[in-house]
């Protein structure tokens, strides 16, 4: 609100003024007054759509100026305008978001006029009077902005639960979503030579990049949380679930399966019910494994038992033993330590579990210290069973854990740690690192790098590291 109060009164200066500047040299004054002014939100992506529909406002006006003054000409080039800007900004949203809604047209029709002379100037008016204290009309115009917005959501909800009114395309590239842009753009401009054979070019580029992608979307996937001092790893194919730990609780009741497990369940329900035009069920966990059960990997039991469907349950003290292997759709899950049922009281009563597909494996090792690894190492060799594309570091990065021996056995590419930033142990401990290093593992750490997902398929791995993600803003980099 306060970036439209300085555009208004920057346009309102120039007019006053009789200063003619160009559109573009305005557009830039602005962007460089705002850089200033307010230099953490170009970190925001509220800042780039609303610059992105104040560059569309100025290509449609230039592109088709209006022919005449009169009252009907307004209001066709008006409707045209929210229609241009309603297409213009599809690609925008769908990079950004991965969803692109089929009734945001019409809804803009009525909502931006509702919110451009409505509700933009009431909020200026309740900014001019807070800056001169005239509390007399503060109290009303609040709750007439607040039942104006109510109703408008309330609108906006209506076209929301309608039938197909959101499309997932998160199976399409950014790449692709800016050549779209780019077509566009180029489309609504004048006519010039070999404007065809671009156009053609770009489309057959933005196609060829959408079928790579779909081509190659995960077949499984998986997602070390970022819990801080705990474990959280969740396996997913298809739609299906494996989750390993919790992570922890507190004694107030809330736990980080609350803050952290859910929200990524709740967005995950939601795709697959838009998707499918069907309401929002409860998900399914068809395996839920305990490594042991200390708080930081079973705190959060009691919540996922109590808001999800778990299938089956394994933990150290029942179906979790070596005695014990599965199938899971296309992968197996292949238990490899403890010998036999035991408390799960204990770091190294902690299950092991190897879970593979015909190209890739991942080895969860939970809390398992030196004594243990050592045992497993010993009973596995000369065996591929321990080696794994990917591997959950032991207790954290605990000097205790990732021996040497153990490290040498499994010969991992990938190794991640959850730990949390700053911790009172100093995890991961410089000899374990050391032993990451040795076997030319690249390290992930979730202190540093936020939750990591690994998304196989076919023959092709992809990382996604949370803080390492393109165009990541600075704050989140912790170096």
């Amino acid at each position: 609100m306060i970036r439209s109060t300085i555009a208004i009164l920057f346009v309102a200066y120039l007019m006053f003024y009789q200063l003619h500047w160009r559109p573009v040299a305005v557009f830039i004054n602005l962007l460089v007054c705002f850089f200033v002014l307010f230099p953490l939100s170009i970190i925001g992506m509220s800042f780039w759509f609303s610059f992105g529909a104040i560059f569309a406002i100025c290509f449609f006006m230039w592109r088709y100026p209006r022919s005449d003054h009169s009252i009907w000409q307004a209001a066709k080039q008006t409707i045209a305008l929210q229609l241009f800007l309603s297409l213009i900004m599809l690609p925008l949203v769908a990079i950004n978001f991965g969803m692109l809604s089929s009734v945001s047209a019409l809804v803009n029709l009525i909502v931006m006029p509702v919110v451009s002379l409505l509700l933009v100037p009431m909020c200026l008016l309740l900014v001019c009077m807070m800056i001169f204290n005239i509390n007399l009309l503060i109290r009303p115009l609040l709750q007439s902005l607040d039942w104006c917005f109510e109703q408008l959501i309330l609108f906006m909800q209506v076209f929301n639960t309608a039938p197909h009114a959101s499309i997932e395309v998160q199976g399409i590239p950014s790449s692709a979503w800016f050549m779209v842009l780019v077509t566009m753009l180029l489309l609504f401009l004048p006519c010039w030579p070999h404007r065809k054979k671009i156009m053609v070019a770009l489309g057959v580029a933005i196609l060829s990049q959408s079928m790579a992608k779909v081509g190659e979307r995960a077949s499984w996937s998986v997602r070390v949380f970022d819990i801080g001092q705990g474990l959280s790893v969740l396996v997913r194919q298809n739609n299906q679930f494996l989750l390993y730990d919790t992570g922890q609780s507190f004694i107030n009741g809330s736990s980080l399966a609350k803050t952290v497990i859910a929200p990524y369940f709740l967005a995950q329900t939601q795709n697959m019910a838009l998707a499918s035009n069907t309401t929002s069920r409860i998900p399914t966990i068809d395996y839920l494994i305990n490594s042991h059960m200390d708080n930081d990997h079973a705190g959060g039991n009691t919540f996922i038992f109590s808001h999800y469907n778990v299938t089956q349950w394994l933990a150290p003290a029942s179906g979790c033993s070596a005695n014990d292997s599965f199938v899971w759709g296309e992968l197996s899950l292949t238990i490899l330590w403890p010998d036999k049922n035991l408390s799960g009281d204990d770091n190294n009563h902690s299950c092991v579990i190897k879970i593979a597909s015909k190209n890739a494996s991942v080895l969860l090792t939970g809390d398992i210290e030196k004594q243990a690894e050592q045992t497993i190492a010993s009973k596995y060799e000369g065996t591929s069973l321990l080696k794994s594309t990917v591997l959950v570091a032991a207790h954290h990065g605990s000097k205790t854990s990732s021996t040497r021996p153990f490290i040498q056995a499994v010969q991992p590419k990938y190794v991640v740690i959850s730990s949390k930033y700053y911790n009172q142990w100093g995890f991961p401990h410089t000899s374990v690192m050391a032993n990451f290093i040795e076997v030319d593992a690249t390290i992930y750490n979730t202190a540093y790098d936020g939750e990591v997902i690994f998304e196989f398929s076919n023959n092709k791995l992809r990382i996604q590291a949370y803080r390492q993600r393109w165009f990541a803003p600075w704050y989140m980099q912790i170096h």
